[in-house]
């Protein structure tokens, strides 16, 4: 896959939530929070989940590179739904700007991990 279709397919679909939530922030008449953690978390688990998939139909990366990144990409599945479901409970039992903190920490990791993941399988598949 190009880095174009990678770009397009993967983290602009992923972006969608969050592209929608700004754009009804700007032109709602109510307030409306133009950044909200589930939203981020969407984000992170389609661009992990892309990971798993991305890794499984590779056959050219040496095995136990493949197992740990599939690896490290289950835990950030898990992680991200620890912050999705403290996204969805109530404001008086978490803390809302923590909870933003972290889905933001995770979905920079989580994006930093996919680009890696793109580049190493792209270099594999094209010999490099």
């Amino acid at each position: 896959m190009s880095k174009t279709k990678w770009f397009i397919y993967t983290v602009l679909l992923g972006l969608l939530p969050i592209l929608a939530r700004l754009l009804i922030a700007l032109l709602s008449k109510h307030s409306v929070s133009p950044l909200e953690s589930s939203d981020l978390v969407g984000f992170g688990l389609v661009l992990t989940i892309t990971n798993i998939n991305s890794l499984e139909h590779a056959t050219h990366v040496p095995a136990d590179w493949k197992t740990q990144t599939i690896g490290i990409s289950l835990v950030a599945v898990a992680l991200l739904s620890i912050v999705f479901a403290a996204s969805c409970l109530g404001d008086d039992q978490v803390d809302r700007r923590m909870t933003l903190y972290s889905a933001m920490a995770l979905v920079f990791a989580a994006f930093a991990h996919s680009y890696s993941v793109f580049e190493r399988i792209s270099a594999t598949e094209a010999g490099i």
